[in-house]
């Protein structure tokens, strides 16, 4: 009778998991304050997924864009979309106001894999504000910059993909949300 041996597997899992379940801390990269959120009324929501048919095994973005406007307009935060042809290299061209940035959300998955029959998949989930800014030193020359900026990457089974990712974004949009909140409460 032969045994298997998971020694192979258990190891080749845990160089996965290192590599790939990489965690970010979200938070401000600019100023390292909640200031930089606080002239923000509106968001243009830029969603790009990964793949051309705009699904992802299952994930929609037509539902992830519902969601992320959802999940804003909870606490009056209106959320209006860009035009989803719109090229990543295009995005220095918007006219972003005062009091409007740029919410841009990109969903990946990364590669598959298969262990002991079972379908797993990568995911990345990166959050970030685009907004005009001004040096302190030349307050008349302005330009567009990060100044909030989240990355999430970690790996589920491909049958749990839209679950898990759903609720992976839940809490990225919970943590820029609980940041612009404490930024624009009322003194």
């Amino acid at each position: 009778m032969r045994t298997k041996s998971y020694g192979g597997l258990i190891i080749a899992l845990g160089i996965c998991i290192g590599f790939v379940a990489q965690k970010a801390q979200a938070g401000f990269i600019l100023s390292g304050n909640r200031e930089v959120l606080t002239s923000i009324k509106n968001f243009e929501l830029k969603l790009v997924m990964d793949h051309n048919d705009k699904a992802i095994y299952g994930l929609k973005y037509e539902g992830v864009e519902k969601n992320i406007k959802l999940a804003f307009g909870a606490y009056g935060i209106k959320v209006f979309s860009i035009t989803d042809d719109m090229p990543i290299k295009e995005m220095s061209k918007l006219s972003l106001s005062e009091e409007t940035a740029v919410l841009y959300v990109r969903i990946d998955d990364i590669w598959p894999l298969i262990l002991n029959g079972q379908k797993w998949c990568t995911y990345k989930i990166q959050l970030f504000i685009l907004q005009h800014i001004s040096l302190s030193r030349e307050p008349t020359k302005r330009f567009e910059a990060i100044t909030w900026e989240d990355i999430y990457t970690n790996f589920c089974i491909e049958d749990k993909f839209v679950y898990t990712v759903e609720n992976a974004l839940d809490k990225r949009l919970d943590f820029l949300i609980k940041d612009y909140l404490a930024a624009n409460q009322k003194k």
